[in-house]
């Protein structure tokens, strides 16, 4: 385990500006309503939240800037984040996170006693929302999500690195909200 808040090191304020403007859109995207006011997203109706971030520590790290603006925007809001088990302590850290549910990627599916005991964790959340940030959806990720009980589930259309065409189309049934990124690709390496 590193040192808390050592992480901080490892990015520039380039990067963590640049992730943070793909976070605010998606912050402006949640207000889905904003001219309903008996809308799950008006402020003081939001009671918990769930993030789903199972990816690794770098990607963990640029996402965990969401969290802030969730709890400006909604204060009362109780946030539960799923992760792998070596980006734990990156949200346990975090005084805005109130709950962390870990899992290991390598035994789920592997351990069928494991995969129960996590399936059934899972299936026992009450959450008004869940956001699956991660645009490079997998399987796994989708599945987590789908096991969740929420109103409101929502997930990005994404790209087809780390997920078939077929079964991120199947998987899109898992979400009630699929945010679509029309905007065209550039990487990071560029």
């Amino acid at each position: 385990k590193g040192i808390v808040g050592d992480w901080q090191n490892h990015f520039t304020q380039s990067d963590i500006s640049l992730f943070n403007s793909y976070a605010n859109n998606l912050m402006m995207r949640l207000e889905y309503y904003p001219e309903n006011k008996n809308d799950l997203f008006s402020t003081g109706k939001l009671k918990s939240i769930v993030i789903v971030r199972i990816d690794s520590i770098g990607d963990a790290l640029l996402a965990s800037s969401i969290i802030e603006p969730i709890k400006e925007k909604f204060t009362e809001v109780e946030i539960t984040v799923v992760c792998q088990e070596h980006t734990a302590e990156l949200y346990e850290s975090a005084s805005l996170v109130n709950k962390v549910i870990t899992i290991d990627k390598k035994r789920l599916g592997d351990d069928a006693n494991y995969t129960t005991e996590i399936l059934s964790r899972l299936k026992e959340i009450e959450a008004d929302l869940v956001i699956h940030s991660v645009y490079s959806r997998e399987p796994l990720g989708d599945e987590i999500t789908g096991e969740i009980n929420a109103k409101v589930k929502i997930g990005f259309w994404g790209n087809l690195n780390n997920i078939s065409e077929s079964e991120r189309d199947l998987n899109n049934k898992l979400y009630t909200h699929i945010i679509r990124d029309d905007s065209s690709y550039e990487s990071e390496l560029n």
